[in-house]
């Protein structure tokens, strides 16, 4: 005895020797199915109960979806009649990154363009050496530095002297490392002062090795520099809203303020 499904019932019971003429059973089994789905059409539309282990399957229409609802925040208000939020929102993703796609810079002088719009100034110097790059390596969003823009603007508004005084003043400071360049050698650490014994030191050493590692595809275009940097997660120049806020009213006014470096802080 082996039972079977179908599409439009379940259980149906069909005895079966051991010695049974296989093409025989699924003949018998593609008549009974027909069979019985024809008396249980028949029943259903004569008001008559259903025999006891069949099934009415004919499909019911679904209500139709609603939608979700998107707050002015940009945050999706779930509608419990709505389909699963996740799949309108890959939908919207994948439409946000083709378009963000469309409207990427194609040459350097719409990079150029771009960059000034966003930023209101004129890219950096070597620019045209990055776009190189950009187009080396299939950069998708060339024109993206909103992070960089954002953490470099306070010093726009700070006094380039003042500055360079206090990346002096700071090399050798206890727990720091200077990474550096000059116009005749590659990056290295050109000054540190760590705690702790020989090996130690040179753990704490790990990040500026990483800094190395990161920008040795690119330090020919680099210019000379020197870079004081800590060993540990907090800031060794901590600041506060006030003298931040000064130097970001001095960037966007395109002045300097030596109110606002860093060693006034103390």
């Amino acid at each position: 005895m082996h039972d079977i499904s179908t599409a439009n019932y379940t259980n149906i019971r069909v005895n079966v020797t051991p010695n049974a003429d296989k093409s025989r059973v699924v003949t018998e089994i593609k008549y009974i199915t027909k069979t019985k789905w024809v008396a249980a059409n028949a029943e259903a539309t004569a008001g008559i109960p259903l025999e006891e282990g069949f099934q009415d399957t004919q499909p019911t229409r679904p209500l139709p979806l609603e939608n979700h609802k998107y707050q002015p925040n940009g945050l999706l208000e779930v509608n419990p009649n709505g389909p699963h939020p996740i799949f309108e929102l890959i939908r919207t993703a994948e439409a946000a990154w083709d378009n963000k796609l469309a409207k990427a810079s194609k040459t350097l002088g719409e990079a150029v363009t771009e960059y000034k719009r966003r930023y209101k100034r004129a890219p950096p110097k070597g620019f045209d050496a990055w776009w190189d790059y950009v187009q080396k390596h299939n950069v998708l969003l060339p024109d993206d530095y909103d992070q960089i823009n954002e953490d470099l603007l306070p010093f726009w508004g700070m006094d380039p002297e003042d500055v360079r005084r206090t990346q002096f003043e700071w090399e050798g400071h206890s727990d720091s490392y200077t990474v550096g360049k000059t116009s005749s050698s590659a990056i290295h650490v050109v000054n540190y002062s760590l705690p702790g014994n020989e090996h130690s030191g040179h753990d704490l050493l790990g990040g500026a090795y990483e800094v190395m590692e990161l920008l040795k595809d690119v330090e020919e275009h680099i210019p000379p520099f020197r870079a004081v940097f800590s060993p540990h997660d907090n800031p060794d120049l901590p600041t506060d809203w006030e003298l931040k806020r000064m130097a970001l009213d001095h960037a966007e006014a395109a002045s300097t303020s030596p109110q606002a470096t860093p060693h006034s802080y103390y």
